[in-house]
């Protein structure tokens, strides 16, 4: 296996956290650029601590043919207020939590489209668009002699 960082082949490899990635590196680019090791690889993981899990409500995101416009929060905040709402009024009407509302109008928390689509309807706002098709970009293939590493995406290429 070679080094996510400078390329290098070593049969020892540490899986480090560098620049908030998770990435494979060798001892010498541990020791050069002082990165702490989560563990070897090929190790396995340390079972974890059993803790009490949270309640929390996962917020579904849109589907791939809609996006939410802009400064949503600032539109349902002005449309609420112009139809002299409250917050609380409004989740009554739409069937949401008062904390729900508060959350969205912030630009906090991307509502669910059910529940954008009864804000459109209740506010006369427009919310929801059609997403323009998005292409996507394969910038890194691993494997080969000429591949990239971070590395040298960062300029850090001298060893």
């Amino acid at each position: 296996m070679s080094c996510e960082l400078c390329g290098s082949k070593s049969e020892e490899l540490h899986l480090v956290i560098f620049s908030g990635s998770r990435v494979l590196a060798c001892p010498s680019c541990v020791r050069k650029y002082g990165l702490v090791v989560i563990r070897r690889a090929g190790e396995p993981r340390k079972k974890p601590i059993a803790r009490q899990a949270r309640q929390q409500r996962s917020v579904k995101p849109l589907s791939p043919e809609y996006d939410v416009v802009e400064d949503y929060g600032l539109i349902i905040k002005g449309a609420r207020e112009a139809r002299g709402l409250t917050q609380e009024d409004l989740a009554r009407l739409v069937g949401v939590k008062l904390s729900y509302i508060r959350k969205v109008e912030q630009g906090k928390m991307v509502p669910e489209l059910p529940v954008l689509r009864k804000l459109e309807k209740l506010l006369s706002v427009k919310l929801v668009e059609e997403a323009e098709p998005r292409e996507e970009k394969v910038i890194y293939s691993s494997g080969g002699e000429d591949s990239i590493t971070l590395g040298d995406l960062l300029g850090r290429d001298e060893q």
